[in-house]
C-alpha cells in the first residue's frame, strides 16, 4: 500500500523524488533510543548504547538531501525479499567501527535476540533534535515486513511520513 501511494506521489508533475520513513528529521515521533547490539563488540549481559532507529524506503536519503557516504541505499528488492539489511549514520559508524567505510558488512541487531542485520550503507549525519544539538546516531531499517523477537515474528510498520 505504501509503495502504491509513493508511486502516485512520484508521478505528480514537478516531483523530483519521493520516499517514506517512520520519521523525518526533527519529527518528534521517535525521540526514544533503541539498544543496538553489535556483533563481536557487545558482550553477553552488557546493555549496549542507544541509537535512533527509523524505517526507510529506497530513495529516502536522496529525497531528504542526505548524502550516502559509503555503500549503497536500499532497493525495492531488499524490501520484497525481506533482506536483513540496514544503513547507519556516519556518527554511529565512527563511534562503533572508527570509520564510515569500516561499517560496511558488519552486523547489528535491535534487541538481544533480534535478527542480525548487515550494514550496507552509511548516511551523512542528520540533526534530528535541533541544529544546536549533535547529530543523532541512527540506524535505518529497510521499509516493509520486519522479523522481530526471538521467534522471528513478522511485523509491518504502518505509520509513515511521505517526503
Amino acid at each position: 500500500m505504501q509503495s502504491d501511494i509513493l508511486e502516485r506521489l512520484a508521478a505528480i508533475p514537478g516531483v523530483a523524488s519521493a520516499a517514506f520513513t517512520s520519521a523525518m528529521p526533527m519529527e518528534t515521533g521517535l525521540l526514544a533510543g533503541n539498544a543496538v547490539w553489535v556483533e563481536g563488540q557487545t558482550q553477553p549481559g552488557e546493555i549496549p548504547p542507544l541509537h535512533r532507529a527509523k524505517s526507510a524506503s529506497p530513495g529516502l536519503l536522496e529525497t531528504q538531501g542526505t548524502p550516502l557516504i559509503a555503500g549503497r541505499d536500499f532497493t525495492w528488492t531488499d524490501i520484497h525479499e525481506e533482506r536483513d539489511v540496514v544503513l547507519v549514520s556516519a556518527r554511529m559508524a565512527r563511534e562503533t567501527w572508527g570509520d564510515p567505510a569500516a561499517a560496511l558488512g558488519k552486523n547489528v541487531r535491535l534487541g538481544p535476540a533480534g535478527a542480525w542485520l548487515e550494514v550496507i550503507g552509511v548516511a551523512a549525519d542528520v540533526h534530528d533534535e535541533g541544529l544546536h544539538l549533535p547529530a543523532s546516531t541512527t540506524l535505518y531499517r529497510r521499509a516493509g515486513v520486519q522479523r522481530v523477537g526471538e521467534r522471528a515474528e513478522r511485523a509491518t510498520p504502518r505509520a509513515v511520513t511521505f517526503a
